[in-house]
């Protein structure tokens, strides 16, 4: 009862000898022994109990396979895990799996890879589905998850925070707001200038809320709502519809979806930029957020998204189309080729 301060110690041996003990805290961020192999691993508890400080046994020791980096375990077992948020979730294919543009870039580059480099089967793990919050971005710092996906966008801050490295942009595009076609003030910033309320929803913990409330700063009218619930982007149209907000704020993909699947004829979406407000953020650069020190898995997975982001363009051009906007060029101006 009058036991106070406890902390416990992991101690890690390794197949080659060494020995690392580490305080047992949260974040854990995940060592790299020298060599791959078995790990063991023993818990020990110190506290002060009174005016004494105490020590407790090591624990019984248990063990784990550890390998040096996601790469080389992928090869060994052909096991992934993922930490997927919410927004990586939205479709499923035919055998009732989690599909998407991340997922099908991981699945199909490193299915190749294991064709040429290993006897094992890929096989995708994810036994959860992250909200976007704190826990999602603590993901990555023990051993039970390899990468996390779901529309990540890459920010130096979040390399700080987090303790992640990013592949490659998988492709970028800019923030959008959304809202109702037939709105007397469609974007209502002009009023929110002079003080008149203008309602932003956002997704909680995104860039959006991030630039939600520059504006905020900027325009004593804008009223920020930030959303928490899973799948907020339906609830953000409906709301809307409902005249309870007056702008979403969400990333293009999401505006295009929106008003492409479900409420073409009552929302109307425009992109972000300097014409909208002024110094309009750049472009949003999506990534597959990984450990810091598994560059040979990023390099990979870099091989394998110029092939990818062309066929996103082509979906992407497709889906304006239909929606009567001028289709995006490549660099030289030239229409990108949609298929039918």
């Amino acid at each position: 009862g009058n036991r106070s301060g406890i902390v416990y110690h992991l101690r890690q041996t390794y197949s080659d000898g060494e020995a690392i003990t580490v305080p047992l805290v949260e974040p854990v961020y995940s060592t790299t022994p020298k060599v791959a192999g078995l790990v063991r691993w023993e818990v020990q508890a110190t506290w002060k109990e009174g005016n004494k400080e105490r020590i407790s046994d090591w624990s019984d020791s248990g063990t784990v396979i550890w390998y040096p980096d996601t790469l080389t375990k992928i090869r060994e077992t052909g096991v992934l895990n993922i930490a997927i948020a919410e927004e990586a979730v939205r479709y499923v294919d035919e055998n009732n799996e989690v599909t998407g543009f991340e997922l099908e870039l991981i699945r199909r580059t490193l299915t190749q890879y294991l064709d040429d480099h290993s006897d094992k089967r890929l096989r995708i793990v994810h036994s959860e589905v992250f909200a976007w919050n704190e826990q999602f971005w603590k993901s990555l710092a023990g051993s039970k998850y390899d990468i996390m996906v779901g529309g990540i966008t890459i920010s130096d801050q979040r390399r700080k925070d987090w303790n992640i490295e990013f592949t490659k942009p998988l492709f970028s595009y800019p923030q959008s707001f959304v809202f109702l076609r037939i709105s007397d003030d469609p974007i209502c910033l002009d009023a929110a200038e002079h003080g008149i309320r203008c309602r932003i929803g956002v997704k909680s913990g995104t860039t959006n809320q991030e630039l939600a409330e520059r504006l905020a700063d900027d325009f004593p009218g804008v009223e920020v709502r930030p959303y928490k619930e899973t799948y907020v982007y339906d609830t953000l149209a409906r709301d809307l519809i409902d005249r309870e907000l007056d702008l979403a704020l969400m990333d293009r993909p999401y505006a295009l979806e929106l008003r492409g699947l479900q409420h073409q004829d009552q929302l109307e979406h425009v992109d972000v930029d300097d014409n909208v407000i002024r110094n309009a953020p750049p472009e949003e650069k999506i990534g597959i957020g990984t450990k810091v020190f598994d560059e040979e898995l990023r390099a990979v997975l870099n091989n394998g998204i110029p092939i990818f982001r062309q066929e996103i363009e082509i979906m992407i051009s497709s889906l304006e189309r239909n929606l009567g906007e001028e289709p995006p060029r490549n660099p030289n101006g030239e229409e990108l080729e949609t298929k039918p």
